[in-house]
């Protein structure tokens, strides 16, 4: 698993290494690169929330290097923030401003997505999440307040 994470309109990664986004352009850009059947509203919502889903990625031990880098890889140790689409391309630049919206963690495997998962499980465990492997759910019990209790 790369743990490339695609978030954009001006996270505090892409600000830190001098980037400048905004929803709209990062709205753009996806509406643009995802054909004809593109869910709009679902594109939207997803680029309102970039911001925010970054910093709970930081809140809940996700690091990133501060760090870009030019090459369109995922295979980087010390982690990047680069241009994981094609926002440098025809006919996707001149539809929004590009930004480098690819944001994966540094990791000594090379790949940043044993490092995203080891953040997350472990802020998961840290509240009470019980990780099972080799199970599947049928259904998930939620009580009126939202909060899943069991399955």
């Amino acid at each position: 698993m790369g743990g490339v994470c695609y978030l954009g309109g001006g996270t505090a990664l892409q600000k830190a290494l001098g980037f400048s986004d905004t929803e709209e352009d990062m709205y753009r850009y996806m509406l643009s690169a995802s054909g004809l059947y593109a869910d709009e509203p679902k594109i939207r919502t997803y680029c309102e929330g970039s911001v925010a889903h970054f910093d709970w990625l930081v809140g809940h031990g996700v690091s990133y290097a501060q760090k870009f880098s030019a090459e369109k890889e995922i295979s980087m140790p010390d982690g990047s923030l680069y241009y994981s689409g094609s926002e440098l391309v025809y006919p996707y630049r001149d539809k929004a401003k590009p930004a480098p919206r690819g944001h994966v963690p540094p990791s000594p495997h090379l790949i940043g997505g044993r490092e995203l998962m080891r953040a997350l499980t472990d802020a998961a465990e840290a509240v009470g999440a019980r990780v099972k492997l080799r199970t599947s759910a049928r259904r998930l019990i939620v009580e009126s307040d939202g909060h899943v209790v069991g399955q």
